[in-house]
């Protein structure tokens, strides 16, 4: 065996074993399904997080999230919809302290951003809408004062819903469940 032989060994070796430790320390989601591309990360091995999931799903709520969990699998979880808006890119709006996730939806083959039906609808005229269903809007916000679930608007938008509950969201301090 000569020095070269034996240098390249030892390098492999250092590698294999940086690797190994790289893995280790990471629970292995580095080398996991990269489609899954962002994780919680739980420091106790038996803690669990819950987690506010809305926007483009289909049952806006509290899911909990256990070790090696993903953000991807919340939102599995919560229900995807064909207007979800998924890739692998990070498709979250808002992350707060790792406990609400709100998911874009895809108009036109491209991302938009969902809007939180408690605060200004300034947003909703940029295409997003009609004018008659931002009216629709306009008036659930002024009879229901904050809004607390989603499902509070489909009396207002009647028909309108499922055109637009996945563009909207109940932000978590306003939400509750029924």
């Amino acid at each position: 065996m000569t020095k070269h032989s034996l240098a390249l060994y030892i390098l492999i070796f250092v590698l294999i074993t940086a690797l190994a430790v790289v893995f280790i320390l990471t629970d292995g989601v580095v080398f996991s399904n990269p489609a899954l591309f962002s994780s919680f990360k739980i420091l106790s091995q038996s803690q669990s997080v819950t987690v506010y999931v809305c926007g483009a799903v289909q049952n806006s709520g509290y899911y909990t999230c256990q070790v090696g969990d993903t953000l991807y699998s919340l939102v599995q979880q919560a229900g995807i919809l064909s207007q979800s808006y998924l890739d692998n890119q990070l498709y979250t709006t808002y992350v707060s302290q790792q406990s609400m996730i709100v998911v874009d939806f895809v108009c036109e083959g491209e991302r938009q951003h969902c809007v939180n039906v408690n605060t200004t609808l300034t947003p909703l005229f940029d295409a997003l809408f009609t004018l008659e269903q931002v009216e629709k809007l306009l008036l659930a916000q002024s009879q229901l004062g904050t809004i607390k679930n989603i499902l509070e608007l489909r009396p207002y938008l009647g028909e309108d819903f499922d055109l637009m509950y996945f563009k909207l969201y109940v932000d978590e301090v306003d939400y509750e469940t029924y």
